[in-house]
């Protein structure tokens, strides 16, 4: 990206927190929805009270910068090097959230997943095959899988199932009115039981 003038960003603003984003980093378009899915995910973390938490693909921070007050420790982990800036900009306040930069289906098999709750926004392809094995196969109680796409979802879902991670409850966010585009928010659990929301 080459800028001939004016500034390389812009900020966008949810909830008051204002973001920094590069051109070219991923954002969520839609504010008011926005609002809503970073509130809903709050809500999910106020139940569980995570002490730790990991946020895969984790962008600009949207995640990260609200959970980060509410828990010990936050650890991210985002491949765009535009978006990493962005992360460090927007949550310098905070010394209890650390960055890997990378893919996460390299990063994440080399980590020791000593954490309560895993958040992950993947981009549309869904969750590579290392990624739910790590997290199947992990200790993690809460996982908190956010889709633009439910049929990577469905794929993505059948997988951790069969390694005994149930779906527990569903909310969708209509990020794009009068189009069948959805964003989904499945929070799953090592003890199952389906709600909806």
């Amino acid at each position: 990206t080459v800028v001939l003038s004016g500034d390389d960003a812009i900020i966008m603003t949810i909830l008051d927190t204002p973001f920094h984003l590069s051109a070219g980093a991923f954002f969520q378009v839609n504010d008011d929805i926005t609002e809503k899915m970073v509130q809903h995910l709050l809500a999910v973390v106020a139940e569980k009270k995570p002490n730790r938490v990991m946020d895969l693909y984790s962008g600009a921070g949207l995640f990260s910068r609200f959970m980060a007050p509410m828990v010990e420790q936050v650890t991210a982990v985002e491949s765009n090097t535009l978006a990493c800036r962005d992360f460090i900009i927007n949550l310098d306040a905070f010394e209890n959230v650390s960055l890997y930069e990378g893919q996460v289906e390299m990063i994440l098999p080399a980590m020791e997943l000593d954490v309560d709750m895993v958040v992950c926004d993947p981009p549309r392809a869904g969750l590579h095959k290392k990624v739910v094995d790590v997290l199947a196969e992990s200790a993690v109680q809460t996982v908190v899988y956010i889709s633009c796409d439910p049929a990577t979802l469905a794929r993505d879902t059948q997988r951790l199932r069969e390694k005994g991670v149930r779906p527990e409850s569903i909310a969708l966010f209509d990020m794009f009115p009068q189009t069948y585009h959805v964003e989904i928010m499945l929070v799953f659990s090592r003890k199952g039981g389906i709600r909806d929301s």
